[in-house]
């Protein structure tokens, strides 16, 4: 029996993985889904000095509160960059780093979760200054409703629906704080990556498969799009029972 800790996306809480936990579940493995602080049950508690910091301990306090060991800590998209903070302060605890659909090639020392000058972030930051008080960080869904945009469409209405009614705004320094390590890198503990295939370009692909092959992490690729946990959650669930092998 393994201990899995998934730890969900940006605007997400642990409600994330409603699809894929159970799958795991059933395959006889203890799983701990993580909501941080200000997103799904927690979003009443949102603040704007809540950071980045924060959601990692998130993280480690429910490790240590339920006394977690020899954990396959799991990281989906934001949540890459969490694990790799729980990893750098508590490595004892982990057995294995899973990152699902995370972009190695911003998993470094002093990253943040956004780049400042992108314009995907851009837009972004207009919107909180617009409606979210400068701080509250809206997420914009209108490719989840679009049949014709095969790199983030929801093709089950029910699922889509429930998902969009529970989707929050992210306090913008959770995004804008660099990841600060302080222990042994990354690369230190077991770790692979799981990369969905379907919304990125082949040298995109390329690219990233060849930072993690020199970080010395195991690969996969699954044949869906970065909402992988609402639209192919068999998919994960058997990738993630792969990496026990």
């Amino acid at each position: 029996m393994a201990t899995f800790v998934l730890v969900p996306g940006g605007w997400c809480g642990g409600w994330a993985w409603k699809w894929v936990t159970p799958l795991l579940r059933q395959a006889g493995h203890q799983v701990y889904p993580i909501t941080p602080t200000g997103l799904g049950e927690r979003s009443h508690l949102a603040h704007p000095d809540l950071d980045l910091d924060t959601h990692v301990q998130d993280v480690i306090n429910v490790i240590q509160y339920e006394d977690l060991n020899e954990i396959v800590l799991v990281g989906w998209s934001y949540g890459g960059l969490l694990i790799t903070g729980v990893g750098d302060r508590i490595p004892q605890r982990i057995r294995q780093l899973v990152y699902l659909d995370v972009d190695a090639r911003r998993l470094n020392r002093n990253e943040s979760a956004v780049i400042e000058g992108d314009p995907w972030w851009q837009a972004r930051k207009q919107l909180t200054d617009e409606q979210g008080n400068g701080w509250r960080v809206p997420i914009v869904m209108d490719s989840w409703e679009d049949p014709t945009d095969t790199s983030a469409y929801i093709p089950d209405a029910t699922i889509r629906r429930w998902c969009m009614e529970r989707v929050v705004p992210q306090p913008i320094k959770t995004f804008t704080q660099r990841l600060s390590l302080t222990n042994a890198p990354m690369t230190a503990l077991p770790h692979r990556h799981i990369v969905c295939t379907q919304d990125k370009s082949e040298e995109d692909v390329a690219e990233m498969r060849e930072v993690i092959k020199q970080r010395g992490g195991a690969y996969r690729e699954l044949a869906t799009h970065h909402l992988c946990l609402w639209v192919a959650p068999e998919l994960v669930a058997t990738a993630l029972l792969d990496a026990l092998e």
